[in-house]
């Protein structure tokens, strides 16, 4: 369970591969992806400089050469580090990969449907040597290109089967208070929310509903809010005659500095310039 609006809505085109390669070079602290979850795969292999990430509950800094891996359904975001950074981004869905041999169900439905996952931070020469082999037959619009990059891709699940399969962590299964729950903060979280007082109305003991919050979505449950609340916020700024104090109130923050705060740290622009630059995009739109 995750919030809808972390969702990324936006179609991954394939074309005749089953991976999408994108290169990315960041400059010091800029934002690089604000919190997102997706039904695929990521994996981004850091070239040069450090991307500051956070993957699910856990957060860290990827050095050159370490490997993020990005599983199913799992939200996460990242920055640059202090001297920029320099990333491929390798994308694929599990279940795209798919046939009716024994191997495909036995490893990539399990994967798609969060019942396995991996480790989220590595740093492994061979297995960078088979991105490298992918990124070389993606590039390069050889015969039997997509062939081989199908079988490179099962290749590399395989070597991270076998080294970085993570047992310690998983989803918990959605049930129906849960569902429940996130559809009360939808609707409520403008109001003065409190993990006391949400655990209570849904019959949970606070420390345990926490817990279990995060196992869910991966996110504690004031970040979950507050998020939601700052994406209510951006909607709202895309209008030219927002008011920055009015929509944090409207938002549920009482604090307009700390709403500023959090505003510029997930969408790395301060609220009035994110509203100014919205109305100059839509403006040159009209021209």
């Amino acid at each position: 369970m995750k919030l809808d609006g972390q969702k990324e809505l936006t179609p991954v085109i394939y074309g005749d591969s089953v991976i999408k390669l994108l290169k990315v070079k960041l400059p010091a602290h800029v934002r690089g992806f604000h919190t997102h979850w997706h039904e695929r795969m990521e994996l981004l292999l850091i070239d040069r400089g450090t991307l500051k990430v956070q993957v699910g509950d856990e957060g860290f800094e990827a050095c050159e050469g370490d490997l993020v891996i990005v599983n199913p359904e799992c939200p996460h975001a990242g920055d640059a580090g202090a001297k920029g950074v320099e990333y491929r981004a390798f994308m694929f869905s599990p279940g795209g990969l798919g046939s009716d041999n024994p191997s495909s169900w036995k490893y990539l439905e399990p994967l798609q449907s969060l019942q396995n996952r991996f480790l989220s931070h590595i740093h492994d020469e061979e297995i960078k040597n088979v991105l490298d082999r992918i990124d070389g037959e993606y590039s390069r619009q050889q015969k039997g290109r997509a062939l081989v990059i199908t079988g490179l891709v099962y290749l590399l699940l395989g070597m991270l089967y076998r080294s970085y399969q993570d047992s310690s962590r998983s989803f918990l299964p959605a049930d129906d208070r849960f569902k429940d729950i996130l559809d009360y903060i939808a609707g409520h979280y403008c109001e003065a929310l409190t993990t006391e007082d949400l655990g209570r109305r849904f019959g949970y003991n606070e420390a345990y509903f926490c817990r279990r919050f995060r196992m869910a979505t991966g996110l504690s449950p004031m970040e979950y809010i507050r998020i939601l609340r700052l994406e209510k916020a951006s909607a709202m700024l895309k209008s030219q005659d927002a008011k920055i104090t009015s929509v944090a109130l409207a938002c549920g923050f009482e604090d307009p500095n700390y709403f500023t705060r959090r505003f510029k740290e997930l969408f790395g622009s301060a609220p009035s310039k994110y509203r100014d630059e919205n109305a100059a995009a839509a403006l040159s739109d009209l021209i």
